[in-house]
């Protein structure tokens, strides 16, 4: 069983907090969501210890939850849709400059193909 050594907020006590899986039901903006979240318990009270490692991680999973049911994407997709558009518009950015230096401009293009 893995311990962590903290200060417990409750008993005022550093203590050898275990992890434990908790399971949540919280409302997320209006939205009701489910997730299992890590917590660091004190031995003597069962008080759950904040640590900021761990909260983060809970609020992450609720925020994916939430992002999940709500049908929004995911930071790393839309980091991959960034890069997609990236390499578009470097592409585009070529392709506009290369019908600029064959026919002066874009609408010169399209008259040209009409």
């Amino acid at each position: 069983m893995t311990v962590k050594r903290l200060l417990c907020e409750e008993c005022w006590e550093e203590v050898d907090a275990t992890y434990e899986t908790r399971h949540h039901v919280e409302d997320v903006r209006g939205v009701t969501v489910e997730v299992d979240i890590e917590h660091l318990i004190c031995p003597k009270c069962g008080n759950s210890i904040g640590w900021a490692p761990l909260v983060d991680e809970g609020f992450d999973k609720l925020y994916r939850a939430y992002r999940e049911k709500m049908g929004i994407m995911q930071p790393e997709d839309v980091e991959v849709l960034a890069a997609m558009f990236e390499a578009r518009a470097e592409y585009l950015e070529t392709f506009f400059k290369a019908i600029d230096a064959r026919y002066g401009s874009f609408a010169a293009w399209m008259r040209v193909g009409a």
